[in-house]
């Protein structure tokens, strides 16, 4: 018998993703949607291109260098994944990356700087670090197909928790256009529809099954947008 996680491993591989989180998905049983991309592990050989999809990030304090990328990759190198395109000529270089590293517990994370002391080799619950895409594929949605097949991997593997910060991006535009409002209001509203956050890219997170836990002031204390 091929374990579920061997076969949505495999599947990937071969650019067959399967789009539910968390994974319903019985030993051997595949019924993948073909992608023109596929997934592995990132790699040393790796990183210049992964520096330049670092410039996607619209923050400076966003973006790895590439001592950091080394050492993600060389730390836990089975928690780094690309996304490649790949047609009949092959598989090229990355256009999409998700970085991830094992922690003790979802407590633990309180600042950014911190971030490389939290490794936990043992640990029992998943940091998502960071996950972005080069902007010029972004009508294949390479971010969402990543994260899902992260998703269902680390599902797959039992972790207690997976867990991540991410960032207000509408509250700067939010706030020029309510400046007479406090940025507590903004954090609570809800799309009427959905009842997601009216953040985009919050929402993003939790239509993909992400539910927010607190929020961390102190995370980047020069971060104010």
């Amino acid at each position: 018998m091929v374990s579920a996680e061997i076969s949505c491993m495999f599947a990937a591989k071969q650019g067959l993703f399967i789009e539910s989180v968390p994974l319903a998905l019985s030993s051997g049983s595949q019924n993948g949607i073909s992608r023109p991309f596929i997934v592995r592990q990132a790699k040393i050989a790796d990183v210049n291109r992964l520096l330049e999809l670092e410039k996607s990030w619209d923050l400076e304090s966003l973006k790895a260098d590439v001592l950091e990328l080394k050492r993600r990759i060389n730390l836990y190198p089975e928690g780094q994944f690309v996304l490649c395109p790949r047609d009949h000529n092959g598989t090229g270089p990355p256009i999409a990356a998700l970085y991830s590293q094992r922690i003790g517990s979802p407590e633990s994370i309180k600042k950014a700087v911190d971030l490389p002391k939290l490794f936990n080799a043992t640990g029992t619950s998943i940091q998502l670090i960071a996950a972005l895409s080069d902007p010029a594929f972004s009508h294949y949605q390479p971010a969402h197909s990543l994260l899902v097949y992260v998703l269902q991997m680390l599902h797959l593997k039992g972790f207690s928790s997976v867990v991540a910060v991410t960032r207000w991006s509408g509250y700067k535009d939010w706030r020029k256009k309510n400046p007479k409002k406090q940025k507590g209001e903004y954090e609570t509203l809800k799309n009427a529809s959905s009842g997601h956050s009216v953040d985009p890219t919050v929402s993003w997170h939790e239509a993909r099954g992400a539910k927010m836990l607190r929020i961390l002031k102190t995370y980047r204390p020069k971060d104010t947008d």
